[in-house]
């Protein structure tokens, strides 16, 4: 058998295979990014609010995310129809907002693809804490499906970083959720601006709950998500407190270490543009699925 002709056969016996391959396996993006009410952030933003919408909306659109966990949208309905309209035909968005919940501003967005189908959102959580109504921002557990495959994703946001005792009860409160979910659900994500660094006692808590961090910040860098101003003019990404937290089945799932997009409008480009869509940074994941 001549050399053409083995290469031949190896390449019809391979061409099943990559095609099985392919279609057995379903890849998942997820992102969290908090918002901050849609003000941009830095100096000389010409953009309008509702402008800023539509970038942010563009620019979350070019990495095709299927869940998009939002934090501190504002309290404008109108300007979350502008960001999913710039984001297409193939998203909606749910608000995650208690009723109980008096200001307008203490909420949250989950946005999804055409893709992910939504069981269920509970909206407003319970606990022995007697003021649990006051504790958060905002606070949703949400239950969806990818083809047939159940996830259950968290989206929340934490108490600022000088309020400790805050957070601490904040995730005493959490903690009976996620334990449950933990043990009964294969994939959970916990996404939302936490607001602590990875070396505080908080991210200790996650962790002995059994919950992965999807970044791998001994390969891919700082991975800083929250920008301030260092110096005249200078905004530069110098914390991280904004997290997807993983439970372990899922996190043999990723494909690689989640990223933050430190790119394009999302960060300044001095000396063009000393402006940002926000003082966050966005958090990417992508995940992949054998069927």
């Amino acid at each position: 058998m001549n050399f053409r002709r083995k290469i031949l056969i190896l390449y019809l016996a391979l061409v099943p295979l990559f095609a099985w391959s392919q279609a057995s396996s379903s890849e998942l993006q997820v992102i969290t990014y908090n918002l901050r009410s849609g003000r941009g952030y830095g100096h000389s933003d010409p953009q309008t609010t509702a402008e800023r919408f539509r970038t942010i909306g563009k620019e979350i659109s070019r990495y095709n995310p299927d869940i998009l966990a939002i934090q501190e949208p504002g309290g404008i309905a109108d300007l979350y129809d502008t960001l999913i309209a710039a984001m297409g035909d193939r998203y909606r968005y749910k608000l995650l907002k208690c009723p109980s919940y008096e200001e307008s501003n203490r909420i949250g967005l989950l946005v999804v693809s055409d893709r992910i189908s939504i069981d269920g959102i509970d909206h407003c959580i319970q606990g022995d804490d007697p003021e649990v109504k006051q504790l958060f921002n905002h606070w949703a557990r949400i239950t969806l499906r990818l083809e047939r495959q159940p996830i259950v994703v968290y989206g929340f946001k934490l108490a600022p970083r000088d309020r400790y005792e805050m957070r601490r009860r904040q995730i005493d409160t959490l903690t009976p959720y996620l334990e449950k979910d933990l043990a009964e659900s294969k994939y959970v994500i916990v996404a939302g601006d936490l607001n602590h660094r990875p070396f505080d006692r908080e991210y200790d808590r996650w962790m002995d709950l059994g919950l992965t961090d999807s970044y791998d910040s001994l390969v891919h860098g700082s991975g800083f998500t929250k920008m301030d101003e260092l110096g005249e003019d200078i905004l530069t990404p110098y914390r991280r407190i904004d997290y997807l937290l993983l439970s372990p089945e899922l996190a043999t799932t990723l494909s690689w270490s989640s990223r933050t997009l430190q790119e394009r409008f999302f960060i300044p480009s001095p000396p063009e543009r000393l402006w940002s869509l926000s003082d966050h940074l966005p958090v990417l994941a992508t995940f992949r699925f054998q069927n």
